[in-house]
C-alpha cells in the first residue's frame, strides 16, 4: 500500500468490488483500469484518480501521494504566502526553482498546475527556507 495503485486496489478490494465494477462505473475499459492498479511510479491524473476513488467510494486523501495532496490543496496561496513572507519575486521564484518566472504567477492564479518535477523543486526550496506545508 505505498503507491497509489496499490492503494486503490487495496480499498477496491476492502470495498468488495470487481475491476468490472469500476469500469463500469467510470466508464472505461478494463483494460486501461488494469494499467491504472499496476502503475508503480507512474503518475496519475488527479482527475481519473477522484473518479476511482468515488466509483470505490473511498475519501481521495486516503489514496493520494504527497504529489497529489499538494495539488489538491490550495497550492497557488500556498506558493504566493511563501513568496510574500521570504519577500521573493516571481523572477527570483523562477531562478530558485529553475524555472520560467511567469510560471509561479500562472500557478498562484490556478492557470496552470505544477508537474511532478515542479512539485519536487518546491517542496526543496520550501524545506531550504524550512517552510513546511
Amino acid at each position: 500500500m505505498t503507491t497509489v495503485s496499490g492503494r486503490i486496489k487495496y480499498y477496491r478490494l476492502l470495498n468488495g468490488l470487481k475491476q468490472k465494477d469500476i469500469c463500469e462505473k467510470i466508464g472505461i475499459d478494463k483494460s486501461t483500469y488494469i494499467h491504472y492498479e499496476s502503475k508503480s511510479t507512474t503518475s496519475f491524473d488527479i482527475g481519473m484518480c477522484k473518479k476511482i476513488c468515488e466509483a470505490i467510494d473511498v475519501d481521495p486523501a486516503l489514496v493520494y501521494d504527497e504529489y497529489m495532496t499538494f495539488i489538491a490543496s490550495d497550492y497557488g496561496t500556498t506558493i504566493r504566502t511563501f513568496r510574500k513572507n521570504y519577500k521573493i519575486t516571481h523572477e527570483k521564484f523562477g531562478a530558485l526553482i529553475d524555472m520560467h518566472p511567469k510560471i509561479s504567477a500562472r500557478w498562484e492564479k490556478g492557470r496552470s498546475e505544477p508537474s511532478r518535477v515542479s512539485y519536487k523543486k518546491i517542496k526543496e526550496l520550501f524545506t531550504r527556507y524550512n517552510y513546511y506545508i
